[in-house]
């Protein structure tokens, strides 16, 4: 009877999920009311302490073992949002409002740290070999509007300073454009120069007709929506 040999395959991934404009953000605004209900805003959001979005894939086999860490964090982000504003007037301090409006993404790079490890079993001596490839990437989006909107509360509490806090609503997704290697490290030493600057770059695009080597990849969505509740002082310069 012929010897069966069983081989065992192990997966194991614990994927983070986020938006990339999760995080801390400063929000400088500036507006006009035409009338006591209605007026308009101008908004820069600024992504002060974006959070890292991690992901790690284990692959086991007898004699193989691979390890794939990826960190994706945007490069501080900067969007501009020209909103409409509808507010109440209860001619008391306290005010609720709605505004809606378009965003407009000024800076919406990110960087990509990507380590990869691998142990392969020598039976020579049966110890365990281990190679580790590193590298990080920094892209660059389309540019894609989304839309904005948000429900708030307004409290004046005195004749120029007035506190607010608002929940907001973010839907926008953008798609790379291109790519650039900026560090490549094989098992500790750097192996950039190795590559020229063509090879550095990759294009992202929606449609394309490749042969050979080529620098150019089908682009695909990087979520920006975001759902967060924001508070702040406003200040009237009149």
């Amino acid at each position: 009877m012929a010897n069966t040999a069983v081989h065992r395959y192990t997966e194991s991934f614990d994927l983070g999920r986020s938006s990339y404009t999760a995080g801390l953000q400063g929000i400088l605004a500036a507006g006009a009311m035409f009338s006591k209900n209605i007026g308009v805003d101008l908004a820069m959001n600024i992504g002060l302490a974006p959070r890292s979005m991690k992901s790690d894939v284990y692959l086991e086999q007898p004699a193989l073992r691979e390890t794939l860490a990826v960190t994706q964090k945007a490069d501080m982000p900067v969007m501009i949002t020209p909103s409409l504003v509808i507010q109440s007037d209860t001619g008391s301090r306290i005010t609720a409002y709605a505004r809606g409006g378009v965003v407009f993404p000024v800076k919406t790079g990110m960087t990509q740290e990507v380590m990869y490890t691998q142990d392969r079993l020598n039976p020579a001596d049966n110890t365990w070999v281990r190679n580790t490839v590193g590298w990080t990437e920094d892209f660059s989006m389309r540019l894609n509007p989304g839309v904005s909107g948000s429900i708030g509360m307004k409290y004046k509490a005195n004749k120029s300073v007035t506190i607010w806090a608002e929940l907001y609503l973010l839907s926008m997704n953008l798609y790379f454009k291109q790519s650039e290697l900026t560090s490549y490290n094989i098992n500790g030493a750097s192996a950039l120069s190795t590559l020229s600057q063509d090879a550095r770059i990759t294009n992202y695009e929606f449609e394309a007709n490749t042969s050979g080597n080529s620098n150019v990849a089908p682009t695909y969505q990087v979520p920006y929506s975001n759902f967060g509740i924001h508070a702040g002082i406003m200040v009237d310069l009149k």
